[in-house]
C-alpha cells in the first residue's frame, strides 16, 4: 500500500465509524449484518465501533404484548410478570407471579429421622450442601433433626452413658415419685425423648396447667 492510500485510509476511518454510528442511532431496529452490508464491512467490525462508542450492538425489537411462563407455560401481560435471572445460566427467567416463581425453586425432600416428604426452598438446599457440616441428611423440623442427633450422637445413642445411667438408675423401679405404679400400661415416651414417663404424672400435669391457665386472669393460681 503507497502513502498516499494509507494516509487517505487514515482520514476515511474515523468518518467511516461516525457514520456507521450514525446510522445505528438512526436505525436501531436494523441487526449487524444489515449496517455491514450497507456500509461494506464485516458485521464483526461494525460491532467492535458501536461498542467502542458505547453504542447498542444488538438491534432493538419491541416487547411482545404477552410473554409464556417458564413454570406454567401460561401466556399473561408484562405488567405482572417477575423476572428472575438464573444462577447457572445467567439467563432472564420470566414467570406469571410469585407462585410460579416459588413452585420453580422449591424442591422435596424426604426427612431421614421420620421419613415424611417436604418441600424446601433451593436456594437452602444449595447452601446447606455447600456447608462442611453438611452430613448428607435432610430433616423436615427442628425435632426430627434433635431426635436423630440424639438417638445417634447424645444420650439417645446405644452406647451412650447417660442413657446406661439412665436404665441402671431405673431398672428395678416400681413407683415414679408420686406413687404411681412404674408398669408398662402406665408409661409413656414422647418423640423428641427416649426415656419413658409415668402417664399418669404427665396427665396431672397437663390438668395444673389447665387450671392455672384458667385462674390467670383472677390472680390465684393453686
Amino acid at each position: 500500500m503507497s502513502e498516499r492510500s494509507e494516509q487517505a485510509a487514515a482520514l476515511t476511518a474515523p468518518s467511516r465509524s461516525a457514520r456507521v454510528v450514525a446510522f445505528r442511532l438512526a436505525n436501531p431496529c436494523l441487526t449487524l449484518a444489515d449496517i455491514s452490508q450497507r456500509f461494506g464491512v464485516t458485521g464483526e467490525r461494525v460491532r467492535q465501533i458501536l461498542a467502542k462508542a458505547g453504542v447498542a450492538t444488538k438491534a432493538w425489537r419491541p416487547p411482545p404484548d404477552r410473554y409464556e411462563c417458564w413454570q406454567c407455560h401460561c401466556s399473561f401481560v408484562p405488567s405482572k410478570m417477575v423476572r428472575r435471572t438464573s444462577a447457572r445460566t445467567g439467563k432472564e427467567i420470566l414467570y406469571c407471579g410469585m407462585p410460579c416463581q416459588v413452585v420453580a425453586n422449591t424442591v422435596t425432600l424426604t426427612c431421614h429421622q421420620c421419613g415424611a416428604s417436604f418441600p424446601r426452598q433451593l436456594t437452602v438446599v444449595r447452601r446447606n450442601r455447600l456447608d462442611p457440616r453438611y452430613k448428607g441428611h435432610d430433616f423436615c423440623k427442628r425435632s426430627c433433626q434433635w431426635r436423630w442427633y440424639g438417638l445417634t450422637y447424645g444420650v439417645g445413642s446405644p452406647g451412650s452413658t447417660a442413657r446406661a445411667a439412665w436404665e441402671a438408675k431405673y431398672a428395678n423401679r416400681t413407683h415414679c415419685r408420686h406413687g404411681h405404679l412404674w408398669i408398662p400400661a402406665n408409661l409413656v415416651r414422647y418423640p423428641s425423648s427416649p426415656y419413658y414417663a409415668c402417664r399418669l404424672c404427665a396427665a396431672d400435669s397437663n390438668q395444673r396447667k389447665r387450671a392455672r391457665k384458667l385462674l390467670d386472669t383472677s390472680g390465684s393460681v393453686p
